[in-house]
């Protein structure tokens, strides 16, 4: 098969029964056709079977991709990430002490060190007045204060984490343990994780929290079972022992929906078997409140989803005191009597 255009004098000729080559001639104008020829060349032909045009390659998963963007799985490269965040930590522990030596060399300048008494006071007066700080750079070329602040600054903009969050206390107490039976850390980065040398909401992660339930059954009730049941488990350090977090938020889940499911039919069989109206409502405030308590400690629902489950919840009580009044097991004779 042969393509010719008139325009730009571009042949091309497909292999088939005359022979296996395909021969590109590019020439600008019909009036360069000789230099065109002598510009012709010979590549070796496409793979049998492929159509021209047909993406191959990256390029055919990148068409796939783009059209069933729910197969747009990519490597995070964990590994990677962390080792990457690890060495920008470090370098960020060392010039905060470099800078906090810096802060405190600066604040008890005297005239006896230097040259004159000019310079000392201007290096009192970094820690009050930046402006001052970057005029004394530009003018003397002497401030090490602002080229440290202007390291730490560029050391920052590569350390931004997204979706940050505050890590659970359990989880932080543990890698600080882990941290002191592994015994690799020197100098200042050995005290990075210490919840005792650093301010406790210093620290972020990049793991996204579980609900309440999950996270209060991953802290003090797992290590319950792991005292109990945690012999039977290989271990896959030293000093821990892995437990599926998939397996520990089912657990929670179905602790909700019991506690969903039990809640509310135990408060109507309660006040089934209570016929004295007065007991009925001091119950009606007492399962409520419950139900209140359990949305708040074991669910993350939103104070105004709380308050308005919570009238919903009394409000089916309501109806049902309404609805059974003068009906119920525990009638005690109040309700009316025949004639």
């Amino acid at each position: 098969m042969a393509a010719q255009t008139t325009g730009s004098d571009v042949e091309l000729s497909e292999h088939g029964s005359e022979g296996p080559n395909v021969v590109h001639r590019i020439g600008t104008s019909r009036g360069q056709g000789e230099a065109a020829q002598q510009s012709s060349s010979v590549v070796p032909p496409p793979p049998p079977g492929l159509v021209l045009n047909e993406r191959t390659g990256y390029s055919m998963l990148a068409d796939f991709i783009s059209r069933s963007p729910e197969n747009a799985i990519f490597r995070k490269f964990g590994l990677l990430n962390m080792i990457n965040l690890l060495r920008l930590q470090a370098e960020l522990v060392d010039l905060e002490q470099q800078l906090d030596d810096v802060w405190s060399l600066d604040r008890t300048a005297s005239n006896e060190i230097e040259h004159n008494s000019h310079d000392a006071e201007d290096r009192r007066l970094y820690g009050l007045d930046f402006w001052h700080m970057r005029t004394c750079k530009e003018e003397r070329k002497d401030s090490i204060q602002l080229d440290l602040l202007e390291d730490i600054g560029k050391k920052l903009d590569e350390y931004t984490i997204e979706n940050a969050v505050r890590p659970q206390r359990s989880d932080h107490k543990f890698l600080e343990q882990w941290l002191l039976n592994k015994n690799f850390l020197r100098g200042y980065e050995g005290n990075t994780w210490s919840t005792r040398d650093q301010n406790p909401d210093d620290f972020i992660t990049i793991a996204q929290p579980p609900d309440k339930m999950t996270s209060m059954l991953s802290g003090k009730l797992l290590d319950l079972y792991d005292l109990v049941f945690g012999g039977r488990r290989e271990t896959v350090d030293d000093h821990a022992r892995a437990y599926s977090p998939r397996t520990v938020s089912r657990v929670g889940s179905a602790v909700v929906a019991a506690l969903s499911s039990t809640l509310p039919t135990l408060a109507i069989l309660v006040l089934y078997f209570v016929g004295d109206m007065v007991k009925r409502l001091g119950l009606v405030i007492i399962f409520t409140t419950l139900f209140a308590v359990a949305l708040a400690v074991f669910t993350d629902a939103k104070k105004v989803e709380i308050f308005s489950a919570t009238a919903a919840f009394a409000a089916v009580e309501v109806v049902y005191i309404g609805s059974t009044s003068g009906v119920g097991g525990g009638n005690d004779g109040s309700s009316q009597r025949e004639a």
